[in-house]
């Protein structure tokens, strides 16, 4: 109730504290060679943790810095991405999806699921205090999102992780609103004790692609 998570959306599993919940979502989440790992500039540092498992899969790991959009355009945000790792030579990221050698597929056969991507980012950063728009969750969703080059964020699904450790102490997000897949929470930054004691809050459709292990 503290972050207004609407009843029989999100699953909540405790976790040893908030870098435990972002490593739950880094070693379960679908990567593949074609799947993209953006995070802010100003992140938590367990944050970053999180790229070693996104690049053992291949994927396509930035560092982003967000910038006004084009509201002419429909555009509410631009990320400016400065690249940790790139995909292979024969992976094609044009579309987010992997090249084939097949020129045509059966017609028994259904397309491939779409790509999972995640994107994550700070309610609050926890050594700056920066504050970022929650709007930006649901312009990832929608795709109302453009990159430096004015191009629009690759083709698949993008997941939305939220660390709200350091926020939930004065501002708790309010998840009606802005509906995160994915939130890492602190016990230790809202009440000052236990230390090791944290939860990850999970929508259920987001469950639903992670491969636990």
């Amino acid at each position: 109730s503290m972050c207004n998570a609407p009843p029989g959306e999100y699953i909540c599993i405790f976790t040893a504290g908030a870098t435990a919940a972002l490593k739950l979502v880094a070693d379960n989440f679908p990567w593949s060679s074609a799947s993209h790992f953006w995070y802010t500039n100003e992140n938590h540092t367990s944050v970053l943790g999180m790229r070693e498992a996104a690049i053992a899969q291949g994927s396509n790991v930035a560092c982003v810095n967000v910038g006004e959009g084009d509201a002419t355009s429909g555009v509410d945000y631009t990320l400016y991405a400065d690249p940790v790792s790139s995909p292979g030579p024969d992976t094609d990221t044009r579309g987010g999806g992997s090249t084939s050698t097949c020129s045509s597929r059966s017609p028994e056969h259904a397309p491939p699921p779409p790509e999972n991507h995640l994107f994550a980012f700070p309610a609050e950063c926890n050594f700056s205090g920066a504050k970022f728009d929650l709007k930006l969750i649901s312009a990832i969703h929608s795709r109302r999102i453009q990159d430096g080059k004015s191009q629009p964020l690759k083709d698949g699904r993008w997941w939305v992780l939220l660390d709200a450790a350091k926020a939930c102490g004065t501002d708790p997000p309010d998840l009606a609103e802005s509906p995160a897949d994915f939130v890492a929470l602190s016990f230790y930054k809202i009440f000052g004790y236990p230390s090791g004691v944290g939860a990850l809050l999970v929508k259920r459709d987001a469950a639903e692609v992670l491969t636990l292990q």
